[in-house]
């Protein structure tokens, strides 16, 4: 009798007498993914007397390819990948402009990740369960970065670990991590939540407001304004179009998130109460720190000139721009610009950045559609995703995180994610309706 491999017994779901266990689906390469985003590093390796850190994700993706490739997966062109690939031309070009080779090589490397993540994603999504298991695996993962960040927290409060940087902000941390980065990622995540909390059962609905509550929780405590506010604007934005454009369903949509912002901040103030002393004043000293900085704007101050520094510098380039990788080494000696429409500007100029612009601007459509043509419950989920990519965006306008290895592999997969449901709900309108065109607008519920 012939046996079953162990990696397929992983990943199978049918009973041991089956025939046929299911085997490591494309969705899984996600799973895989976002594990590697908590392992963090692997370690520091030294290069020409440099000592980059080595991500667990960079050694996962070549193997991704790897099998991807040995498979004979197919290529889902989306348009995302041409203009993509044209930044990454100028991003190779304008290497010949390196003052620290090394660095900008490291630099060009974080510009390749989007693409490769993206492409690996774009065939994953295949049928419903596909979707529901991005989704569920997306949420957990925020959950589980939520309790790693809550447990560092904690020690910190205590006195049991110090913080590199002084600050109760710092206290929000991993090791591979601190407060804003955390932040970026939690606004991503956050919005999905709304997706599975009318799901079937009370189970669903108790797990969402668990898992909004646990999230939301630690994005107070990282003290990021800038990704708070993003949150706010991104949802504020959603709530505008859904009014204009379906004005019924847009009141409906408000009155759900008032009661869910009654329950929310219900429950937080009957949970105050049976908070222990020490920890109620440790929290008020964490809330008077994030008062004390929106009155200070030190931090706003400061990236309002490195912008108008990066600026003066993109007017005397604004083509070909100063070269990949070297504004920290001509411009903010060890910063950056703190707003990624800057820095593709300053780094890459108009030759490079329009590129990325325009295969954002794809994906901001694809987005768009699976929230616009959406019914039901895939409605919902696209206005999760519109929210939480325009979270993303707005707060890399103040964040240099757009490029960093642990948004770059949550962002683009969710963004791939959106064109593999629009293909999906195309096929299954042509199930529904031989006669239907893809040209059409597509409308269906995928999850």
């Amino acid at each position: 009798m012939k046996s079953t491999p162990g990696f397929m017994l992983m990943f199978s779901t049918s009973p041991a007498v089956s025939p046929r266990p299911l085997t490591f689906r494309p969705i899984h390469q996600l799973d895989l993914l976002l594990v590697c985003i908590l392992l963090g590093t692997v370690g520091a390796i030294n290069i020409g007397g440099k000592t980059p850190n080595l991500f667990w994700t960079d050694l996962i993706l070549p193997f991704l390819v790897i099998y991807w490739v040995a498979c004979g997966r197919r290529l889902r062109l989306t348009g995302v990948e041409t203009w993509f690939a044209m930044h990454l031309v100028v991003v190779l070009v304008s290497l010949v402009q390196a003052v620290d080779l090394p660095r900008s090589l490291a630099i060009a490397k974080l510009h390749f990740t989007p693409l490769v993540v993206f492409l690996l994603m774009a065939d994953a999504v295949r049928s419903r369960q596909d979707v529901r298991h991005a989704l569920r695996s997306i949420i957990l993962f925020g959950c589980v970065l939520s309790l790693m960040v809550l447990y560092n927290w904690r020690l910190f409060s205590l006195g049991l670990r110090y913080a590199e940087f002084e600050g109760v902000k710092e206290w929000a941390q991993v090791s591979w991590g601190r407060s804003n980065l955390l932040a970026g990622l939690l606004i991503l995540v956050i919005p999905l939540v709304a997706a599975i909390l009318g799901g079937k059962g009370r189970l669903w609905s108790l797990a969402a407001i668990a898992a909004f509550g646990l999230m939301g929780v630690v994005l107070v405590l990282s003290l990021s304004r800038g990704a708070m506010l993003s949150l706010l604007l991104a949802t504020l934005l959603w709530l505008c179009l859904e009014l204009i454009l379906t004005r019924q369903r847009g009141w409906e949509t408000l009155r759900l998130l008032f009661w869910m912002f009654v329950i929310v901040v219900g429950v937080g103030f009957a949970v105050w109460f049976f908070l222990p002393e020490s920890l109620k004043m440790t929290l008020g000293t964490t809330f008077q720190f994030l008062g004390a900085q929106a009155q200070g704007d030190a931090p706003t101050n400061e990236r309002i000139l490195k912008l108008e520094e990066a600026w003066r510098y993109i007017s005397v380039q604004p083509f070909t721009g100063i070269g990949t990788g070297n504004q920290d080494s001509l411009v903010f000696a060890g910063g950056s610009a703190h707003n990624f429409i800057a820095e593709s500007l300053l780094e890459n100029g108009i030759a490079g950045a329009l590129p990325l612009f325009i295969a954002l601007g794809l994906c901001a459509r694809s987005v768009f559609r699976v929230w616009r043509n959406g019914t039901g419950s895939d409605h919902i989920l696209g206005a999760a995703i519109f929210v939480a990519f325009w979270a993303g965006i707005f707060h890399n306008l103040v964040e240099p995180n757009f490029w960093a290895g642990p948004f770059t592999n949550l962002f683009w997969p969710m963004l791939a994610l959106t064109f593999g449901i629009n293909r999906l709900r195309v096929q299954e309108n042509k199930v529904a309706d031989p006669g239907f065109s893809p040209g059409e607008t597509p409308r269906g519920q995928c999850i």
